[in-house]
């Protein structure tokens, strides 16, 4: 499952219209802090 909403992030970070705080918030990450670790992952 977080597979696919880092893949999902991955696409809405390519098209540029939204912000990393907006994108953790638009997929239900608790936290920025939290969305960035599984982002590197």
């Amino acid at each position: 499952f977080n597979n696919m909403k880092i893949d999902r992030a991955k696409e809405l970070i390519r098209e540029g219209n939204m912000n990393f705080t907006e994108i953790a918030h638009f997929l239900s990450y608790s936290s920025l802090q939290y969305f960035s670790k599984q982002f590197k992952k």
